[in-house]
């Protein structure tokens, strides 16, 4: 039994595989995890080896390191490379380029040229040709981090942003929701223009506010995927070395 574990910047996800099948996975808020839970999660289907992404807080990846080692458990930490599972990754220092945007791209590539937005925490979108080369991205502020910088930022605007319309809004709730859906639909609408330009009209959505996304952009052709990070992973540990 392997078992992924994707650590962003606020939760981790994992998948338990047994000889290349997918058996279970679930999520932990970051703040949920400790040594009994990472204990009870490779003791409970008898891990052999743990493969960890980790975008977050580098003790996460200590403690899992840490329960791995007292069990007697591989445990291994990906770091992202200029080629991983043949695709051709081209940024001036590959080590700064965030392992679960390779993850993602990975996990979303199939011989076509696809625009991976990731809508976690950061917004990230990636470029990928049909050869698998990675043509450049781009990293915005995620949504929940506008909205806590729209709240700090002022002292009148207290609401929580829902998905609404492009309209001018008439009240505070609706500027504030119209607002939001219409920087989205712009994110959108100019991430998918760049796309076009570069020969790409297969779009893959992964993230926490990947529903978020199509909600706001309902004509918008794309593909959303939940665990894209993980998908990466699997292929990985599938067919190819790490």
């Amino acid at each position: 039994m392997n078992l992924l574990i994707d650590i962003g910047n606020t939760r981790t996800k994992w998948r338990r595989l047994d000889n290349g099948c997918r058996m279970s996975e679930g999520v932990f808020k970051n703040s949920e995890l400790t040594e009994d839970v990472i204990s009870n999660l490779i003791e409970v289907s008898m891990v052999k080896k743990v493969l960890i992404s980790n975008v977050g807080k580098g003790d996460i990846t200590s403690l899992f390191l840490g329960v791995a080692g007292r069990l007697s458990v591989e445990c291994q930490s990906i770091q992202s490379a200029n080629e991983m599972a043949g695709l051709k990754f081209r940024y001036d220092d590959v080590a700064s380029l965030g392992v679960d945007r390779c993850l993602a791209m990975i996990g979303a590539y199939s011989k076509h040229a696809v625009l991976v937005i990731d809508a976690g925490s950061a917004i990230t979108a990636d470029y990928l040709n049909e050869f698998g080369e990675h043509l450049g991205g781009y990293i915005l502020p995620g949504c929940s981090m506008l909205m806590l910088s729209l709240k700090k930022g002022t002292s009148k605007v207290l609401v929580d942003a829902e998905v609404g319309n492009n309209e001018p809004g008439q009240s505070t709730k609706m500027c504030v929701n119209n607002g939001f859906t219409l920087m989205v639909q712009s994110l959108l609408n100019g991430l998918l223009a760049k796309a076009s330009e570069l020969g790409i009209t297969e779009v893959m959505v992964t993230g926490g506010d990947a529903d978020l996304f199509a909600r706001a952009c309902p004509d918008m052709v794309c593909c959303t995927k939940s665990n894209l990070v993980l998908d990466g992973m699997e292929k990985l540990l599938n067919g190819e070395e790490i």
